[in-house]
């Protein structure tokens, strides 16, 4: 081509017109593409974001682990295509991309994938006892045990290797669970206000859609769940991003950054009202306590007292403006309602089931001996009943072992004078409660194993840097 022909192309190109004429064409191509081969240019367009994902996880681990929270919980399942047996969520997909490259880099570079901890010898035990109930339980098939594998497995290993590289895990693990939480606080607003959740435009799996895509009621108001299908997920997420505020505001020596992490705290525990969930409360309870407890020092201390008058205040704030929002309180709810009254009521009567003589074996039950004998519902909430009744006693106190774990871990990190990590096995610890009385549901388990493996990670920068160790 002559030089002038393209000289003159080249103006055309960074003219006005040009650029116009350029983008109409690329985007006229692109929505042909999309409109002939979506499923083709999706696929393209998601090797093109692992392929970047994974050359920030190689250079920039925090960041990587950031993106991996937003992917994981702004996605919802229904927004995940079906591969054979396997729900095929971006989150869990992501975290096994990442998980295996950076295994692999660490294996070559420094010949070992991580130093193991007592919550890795634990979460081992629990995936290798599972494995083994498949010879045993009749109700458990090889596809059963690689979908939770995918969910759970692939969270957990991203999480602990990549925060094991990051100089501040606890920093990183509440910016990414309070970046989600700012983007889907007005999100929930709207829909406590009646109008219609964005995230239903992301009908991608039907049938996952019409288990998750619906509004819930509760006291005749509608409880938000914004990308999580279910409010119980959803209370679940912003109660742990609640937790990580409430531990970087106590432990910010700079006076800006710790009312930030305050306000962050605040708008938490709001939102988290608006899913009417007792699961939520309970786990900011729980954790609320445990940061009591290894806040020792007086300032620190004196911090914390502030801020949870900042978060009565909230929740005074709450019963004053939409009052309805704190009846799932215990003492609060009136008599009367009764599906709520029911929801408690089959719970305790699951328990009491499961705990009769010659319910639960140790290698599960070849039919369900729990719900048919059970007439208030139809659905067996609590996890640990879930996974005795199917996959046995021996893999159930396994994964209670795990919860146990966190707490050694806790005490081990704060013996390492690493105080500003005890946060994450405490929001680990309070996740693992939760499924005492809840199911594993949408992203709410990935984030479960996220929070896990990031424990992991803290014990072992506690045990390897000490105090040196950054929050």
């Amino acid at each position: 081509m002559p030089f002038s022909s393209t000289f003159q192309l080249s103006n055309l190109a960074s003219s006005t017109a040009g650029s116009v004429l350029i983008a109409v064409l690329t985007g006229g191509a692109v929505g042909a593409a999309v409109a002939s081969k979506p499923i083709l240019v999706g696929a393209l367009v998601a090797i093109l974001l692992a392929l970047l994902g994974v050359a920030i996880a190689l250079k920039y681990p925090a960041r990587a682990f950031i993106g991996l929270v937003l992917l994981t919980a702004l996605i919802p399942t229904y927004a995940s295509p079906t591969v054979g047996s396997l729900l095929f969520v971006p989150g869990a997909a992501a975290a096994w991309l990442l998980a295996g490259v950076l295994a692999w880099r660490n294996s070559i570079v420094k010949g070992f994938l991580f130093r193991p901890t007592v919550i890795d010898y634990a979460a081992g035990a629990f995936a290798l006892l599972m494995a083994i109930s498949l010879a045993f339980s009749a109700r458990t098939s090889l596809s059963d045990y690689v979908h939770l594998m995918f969910l759970w497995a692939g969270p957990y290993l991203a999480a602990r290797i990549l925060l094991r590289d990051t100089e501040k895990p606890a920093l990183v693990v509440a910016v990414s669970f309070a970046l989600v939480t700012v983007v889907l606080a007005p999100i929930a607003v709207v829909e406590v206000l009646g109008w219609s959740n964005p995230f239903y435009i992301l009908k991608i799996n039907a049938k996952e859609f019409n288990i998750w895509a619906s509004q819930i009621d509760r006291f005749g108001q509608v409880r938000a769940v914004t990308s999580f299908g279910h409010p119980i997920a959803f209370s679940m997420f912003v109660a742990a991003s609640a937790l990580l505020s409430v531990a970087m505001g106590v432990r910010s020596e700079l006076q800006n950054h710790r009312r930030a992490w305050y306000a962050l705290a605040a708008l938490a525990v709001g939102v988290q009202a608006l899913a009417l969930s007792r699961t939520g409360w309970l786990m900011i309870a729980i954790g609320v306590v445990m940061i009591a407890v290894v806040t020792v020092r007086g300032t620190a201390r004196r911090r914390l007292a502030v801020l949870l008058a900042i978060t009565a205040s909230v929740v005074l704030a709450t019963s004053l403006v939409i009052p309805k929002e704190l009846q799932v309180l215990p003492g609060v709810a009136k008599p009367t309602e009764h599906n709520f009254t029911t929801s408690g009521s089959y719970r305790q009567a699951l328990l009491a089931r499961a705990v009769e003589p010659g319910v639960l074996h140790l290698w599960g039950n070849p039919v369900n001996k729990i719900t048919p004998f059970v007439n208030l519902g139809t659905a067996t909430d609590n996890s640990y009943i879930i996974l005795a009744d199917t996959w046995g006693l021996i893999p159930t106190a396994a994964l209670i072992i795990v919860a146990l774990t966190l707490l050694l871990a806790l005490a081990r990190i704060y013996s390492y004078d690493t105080k500003a990590l005890t946060i994450l096995p405490i929001v680990a610890f309070t996740g693992l409660v939760a499924l005492f009385f809840v199911a594993f549901i949408t992203q709410q388990q990935l984030m479960i194993w996220l929070l896990v493996g990031a424990a992991g990670a803290a014990v072992e920068r506690a045990a390897t840097y000490g105090p040196l160790t950054s929050v």
